[in-house]
Order: structure tokens, then sequence, then C-alpha cells
């Protein structure tokens, strides 16, 4: 999967989009750290 064009895209809307994250560990902290990594990732401008 090309996660760069992926979050490109995703940026473009704009608006709240719901999205399932796979294969991550089940522990507050691993779930915790890849959430704050996604939110960062989809920041406008960021």
């Amino acid at each position: 999967m090309n996660c760069p064009l992926l979050i490109s895209e995703i940026r473009k809307l704009r608006r709240p989009l719901p999205c399932i994250i796979e294969h991550i560990k089940p522990e507050p902290v691993e779930m915790t750290k890849t959430k704050k990594w996604v939110e960062e990732q989809l920041e406008v401008g960021g």
C-alpha cells in the first residue's frame, strides 16, 4: 500500500474519516502511540 499517497488523499477531504488500523499490539501504550502517529500524519499541513 502506498501510505504517503493514501494520507495525501485523505488530507484533501478535510473532514473526519473513520479508519481501522490492523496489526498493532492491543496494549494501551501501543494503541495510544499509533493513534498519535496517525493523527499527526493527517493534520492539515502536516
